[in-house]
């Protein structure tokens, strides 16, 4: 659930379980300048360089069986395309994800976190790492869902300070603080078929992890 204090409008959901004929695809344009890169993608990556990056997300995804107020999955992001610096990307087929947590305790800190992970996506290898997803991560106190059930479908950097990250082989990354959050027409392109979703789950499962240690770890 979002804080009151929200601005941009909220769309209605539809119940849990609607079709996808049904679906109301969301967008947001995600924008800002890097703040970290890893050493194996220096040199097509610095930090200062700009990102543009467009997220579409199904707001009507119902979360993926397992799933319970603390911690819940969806099946929900179905395209993403953008530049960061020169280097272009964009998904390539498959599905991403959205993970939330409420109340999730990491190093003996408890958090809400919010991680949107894009689709596989398309682009040129560095060093010899082939591109991974795009997301859009949020660590932040244990007041800002009641439930990890509700899917949030209106965002606001006021209540989520976004990090945007573009992920290479499995781990390094190239990071920075999103500075300007706009919502934005989708695509309007068909659901494509989750053929990849096993891989995206457990790819964006370990990168959503390793940013939260990051910020738990972190001096306060």
């Amino acid at each position: 659930m979002f804080r009151r204090h929200a601005t941009i409008a909220m769309l209605i959901v539809v119940a849990a379980g609607a079709s996808h004929a049904h679906a109301i695809p969301v967008g947001y344009l995600a924008t800002g300048r890097l703040t970290y890169v890893d050493s194996p993608l220096v040199g097509t990556f610095a930090v200062g360089d700009l990102f543009h990056f467009i997220f579409i997300f199904e707001s009507t995804t119902p979360p993926e069986p397992g799933s319970n107020a603390f911690a819940a999955d969806f099946a929900a992001v179905t395209d993403a395309w953008g530049t960061v610096g020169i280097y272009t990307a964009s998904s390539s087929g498959g599905i991403g994800y959205i993970f939330i947590h409420n109340d999730f305790n990491v190093m003996g800190a408890t958090w809400d976190t919010f991680s949107l992970l894009s689709p596989p996506l398309s682009g040129p290898d560095v060093g010899g790492l082939a591109l991974d997803h795009a997301g859009l991560y949020f660590t932040g106190d244990d007041t800002v869902f009641s439930t990890a059930l509700d899917l949030p479908v209106s965002l606001n950097l006021n209540d989520f300070p976004l990090e945007f990250g573009l992920a290479f082989g499995g781990g390094p990354m190239a990071r920075g603080q999103v500075t300007g959050l706009a919502q934005v027409a989708p695509s309007g392109s068909a659901m494509p078929e989750p053929a990849t979703a096993g891989l995206a789950l457990g790819a964006a499962a370990a990168l959503a992890l390793a940013l939260l240690r990051r910020r738990a770890a972190a001096p306060q």
